[in-house]
Parts: structure tokens; sequence; C-alpha cells
């Protein structure tokens, strides 16, 4: 297993987009105050973008939901359908 190390400025964050992926044909039930996203994309002002998962944590909260709260970081939800053979 390797890993992958980098720092970038907090300034340089465009917006934060929240992916929630669903199944098509699932009933989904949220017990506690879990968030609904799988992973967050950090859309950075060069253009470029970076994609964390939600269980990187800071103080209890997810490291995307602790970048909004924190620096007022614009923040977009976008929930994605899976279908049973594929998406269209």
């Amino acid at each position: 297993m390797f890993t992958k190390n980098f720092e970038i400025q907090i300034n340089s964050i465009k917006y934060i987009e929240a992916i929630t992926v669903k199944k098509a044909g699932q009933i989904y039930i949220t017990i506690g105050k879990s968030e609904a996203e799988d992973s967050y994309i950090l859309h950075l002002k060069d253009g470029s973008t970076l994609k964390i998962d939600n269980y990187y944590r800071n103080h209890g909260k997810s490291l995307g939901r602790f970048l909004k709260e924190k620096y007022k970081i614009n923040f977009k939800e976008t929930e994605k359908i899976k279908y049973l053979y594929g998406n269209p």
C-alpha cells in the first residue's frame, strides 16, 4: 500500500462538492447524525480537483463539512444515481 501526502492552501479552494451515490431501487435510512455523503471533491482555483473520502474527520465532523463551516467555503451537494446495468 502506498500513500500520497500533499498540502494545499485553504484560500486556493474555490468550492466543495459533496457527492452522494445511491443505487436505483434501494431505500436508504440514515440513523444518527452521520452525513449522507460518500465523498467530497475540492475544486481548486487553478482548475484542478481533489477527491476526499467522507471518513476523514476533524473533531467528529467530516473534513468537507468542517472546511465549509470553519472557513466559509462554498458548498454544493450532488446526488448520483447508479443503475443496475450501468449509468446511462
